[in-house]
């Protein structure tokens, strides 16, 4: 029975991480492993920094680690994501969206699952962007 068990849980672990792989949209720009995709919101030309002072990290309440993926950690790729989102009346990140990658594809799933769990102050609001470095040691 508990052998049955897992696997329902390994089959909706899957559903719900390929939900989050289909959020990014099309590609708009490849330029030395960066990979840039379309943005709802226009924010590609923001800084890290510019992206760091948006209000919205005032109502930041906690966070969630992401996993490094086991294949990146073992042959040693580092990389980030960047991701645009909202945030609903109750808090939690909705909408979120890849908007660029580096290297393409490899940390996407690990920062959409691990973002998902972040919240913030009880607010709606929209168009906000963050990044998500992995970097080893």
């Amino acid at each position: 029975m508990k052998g049955h068990k897992f696997f329902i849980t390994a089959i909706t672990t899957t559903a719900i991480l390929s939900g989050c792989a289909n959020t990014q949209s099309e590609i708009i720009s490849e330029n030395n492993s960066v990979i840039k995709y379309d943005s709802r919101c226009g924010k590609h030309e923001y800084t890290k920094e510019e992206n760091l002072a948006d209000s919205i990290n005032d109502m930041l309440l906690s966070t969630k680690a992401p996993r490094y993926p086991i294949k990146a950690a073992q042959n040693g790729i580092q990389g980030y994501t960047k991701l645009e989102f909202d945030v609903s009346a109750d808090g939690k990140p909705i909408n979120i969206n890849v908007i660029e990658a580096y290297p393409s594809g490899i940390f996407n799933s690990a920062a959409i699952e691990s973002f998902s769990g972040w919240r913030y102050k009880p607010k709606a609001s929209s168009c906000h962007s963050i990044q998500l470095d992995f970097k080893m040691g």
